[in-house]
């Protein structure tokens, strides 16, 4: 998974893992939409200190976090995997990933190709929604919020006059917008610090408008998601209801009143029943449950609570995978 700083274990619960948690996070339940019946899947929650992963501070005191590293420790994790579980060093192997495993993933499989260093059948790789190279992900949230919605006309159209004031074409579609933001290591995108005040203007509109993607009450990955609150009122059916009762009491009424209210799910109009309103938040209970815990084997006295993703301070010092 990516973040970076994100448990993989948030896919084995949340995305493609056989079981989600239920909506009070206190039990499983089967995950309908589970596209896996052909092979075993190993989650490795990277880079180190992520999710319920921990380490010997005595044998590891650095507080470096950053691509080499996780790459590094990545390689040391498959190879204490076959070293348990030889048998599976036979098997095809695959390395898979999304977001920002679109740059965990090469470096891997870079490391795993050139010196065979993990006896480990490697068939390829695949990288789902991933980021690859960073002017191209944030040059497509553009197209993406103003054609599903999320802004409107007079705010893409705003972009014009930005494109033609840095000397390129004026087509959004083939438009640099990165040419006006400066990313720093941590991986928040800033405008970049033009004298010209019309060059300025361009970079801190862009960058506000280009964020908007991460800050608006949409899911980024799913924007089109729609997390309603409270319950429909019922009022006005009881009413009814109520009326036909009487009715068929007294006027030997034969019909009867069907309250398709009750029948509406007033939290989402999805086919998974509103599960990505309230994942987060049960995934995180149901991992810290202390019997889950415990099943699972984690080392209380080392490990931390359990959370989906982690401030570490992660150097992203490489941008395009290309």
């Amino acid at each position: 998974n990516g973040g970076p700083g994100c448990s993989s274990i948030s896919g084995a619960l949340k995305e493609n893992g056989p079981f989600h948690p239920t909506r009070d996070g206190e039990h499983l339940q089967e995950n309908v939409f589970s596209w896996n019946k052909i092979a075993n899947v190993l989650y490795i929650d990277s880079p180190r200190d992520v999710g319920y992963s921990y380490r010997d501070s005595t044998e590891e005191p650095d507080s470096v976090y950053n691509n080499t590293k996780t790459t590094d420790d990545l390689v040391i994790a498959l190879q204490s995997f076959v070293d348990a579980y030889p048998n599976y060093k036979s098997r095809d192997f695959f390395v898979t990933g999304e977001s920002y495993g679109g740059i965990y993933i090469p470096q891997l499989v870079d490391a795993l190709i050139p010196t065979n260093s993990v006896q480990l059948n490697l068939k390829g790789f695949a990288i789902g929604n991933g980021l690859m190279r960073l002017s191209d992900s944030f040059n497509s949230d553009f197209d993406l919020m103003f054609y599903r919605g999320m802004i409107g006309k007079q705010e893409f159209d705003s972009l014009y006059d930005c494109c033609t004031a840095s000397g390129q074409i004026a087509d959004l579609l083939n438009c640099d917008f990165s040419y006006f933001i400066d990313v720093p290591d941590s991986g928040d995108l800033n405008p970049k610090q033009f004298d010209d005040k019309t060059m300025q203007d361009c970079a801190n509109h862009v960058a506000k408008l280009g964020n908007y993607v991460w800050n608006s009450r949409n899911i980024p990955y799913n924007t089109y998601q729609d997390c309603y609150a409270g319950k429909p009122g019922t009022q006005s059916r009881r009413v009814q209801k109520s009326a036909l009762n009487a009715a068929k009491s007294y006027q030997n009424y034969e019909g009867d009143f069907y309250d398709q209210g009750a029948n509406q799910f007033a939290d989402s109009t999805d086919a998974m029943g509103g599960f990505q309103c309230y994942m987060d938040d049960a995934t995180t209970k149901y991992l810290n449950i202390p019997q889950v815990r415990q099943a699972l084997h984690i080392h209380d006295g080392a490990a931390k609570n359990w959370e989906d993703c982690r401030d570490l301070g992660y150097v992203q010092n490489e941008w395009d995978m290309t």
